[in-house]
């Protein structure tokens, strides 16, 4: 311990560690690892089987809680993802009474306003519909056989 470095220099803090070159003639770093072509096949895969008609889609929703995909063809209305079609998840068997995906709208003194009684009254035939791996709630499904998404990641398709 005679000679007195800085810390950073005894234990090489911020100091970029390149590798060392190949000295095996066998193995050469230009090889290509990445099997590029397997993206086109498995993006092939999923326009044929979880996406209909034009095959057109806003975004690709996973789960918020585990990250399983739950929706790989929706479209964005207004503040929501809907779709008429969903993976990974199973309905629930009875019926949301009052819709704890609405935001209700209150005034300053904190009543609910009459739109939003109305909206709830309509959406009482609506039933929640969970993924599969966390049971979390990820979206309702109406009458129409419409799934409303909330609570989900949205990823670029």
């Amino acid at each position: 311990m005679g000679v007195n470095r800085p810390f950073n220099r005894i234990h090489d803090i911020g100091v970029t560690i390149y590798p060392e070159k190949a000295k095996d003639g066998d193995s050469s770093l230009e090889d290509d690892f990445y099997a590029s072509e397997i993206d086109d096949l498995d993006d092939q895969y999923v326009k044929d089987v979880y996406r209909s008609g034009n095959k057109e889609t806003e975004a690709v929703l996973c789960c918020a809680g585990c990250f399983t995909p739950i929706c790989y063809q929706c479209h964005f209305n207004g503040s929501k993802f809907t779709s008429s079609h969903a993976c990974n998840v199973f309905i629930e068997g009875t019926e949301v009474e009052g819709d704890e995906f609405t935001d209700k709208i209150t005034n300053k003194r904190g009543s609910v306003e009459d739109s939003d009684l109305q909206t709830s009254v309509l959406r009482k035939d609506r039933r929640n519909v969970n993924c599969e791996e966390c049971c979390s709630t990820v979206a309702t499904l109406d009458e129409s056989g419409t799934y409303r998404f909330k609570n989900i990641i949205a990823n670029r398709p």
